[in-house]
């Protein structure tokens, strides 16, 4: 006869997988949003995966300008306030 709390010691193990192989995410606020990245991503990472490498942007990290650079020395953490600006040509003539 199949008991179903039998297996209960296996929790811990399973959760201990997931865990280990789930790549952990932190939040940091994104231009006034709460954002999940993944962890040891530096600003470089992060310019490139809202897909703006090479595009003129400035960047600002908890108040601060941090110059090009400097991003990838930058890693982000829990709570760090981002504000990117992607400036984009045009106006009358």
């Amino acid at each position: 006869m199949h008991h179903p709390g039998r297996l209960h010691f296996l929790l811990p193990l399973y959760c201990f997988i997931v865990l280990l192989y789930m790549p952990e995410k932190i939040e940091i606020i994104l231009n006034g949003e709460g954002t999940l990245i993944s962890t040891e991503w530096t600003l470089t990472d992060l310019v490139q995966d809202l897909e703006l490498v090479g595009q003129p942007v400035a960047v600002e990290l908890n108040g601060r300008i941090v110059s090009r650079n400097r991003w990838q020395e930058e890693t982000l953490v829990s709570g760090d306030r981002i504000e990117v600006v992607h400036f984009v040509g045009g106006g009358e003539k």
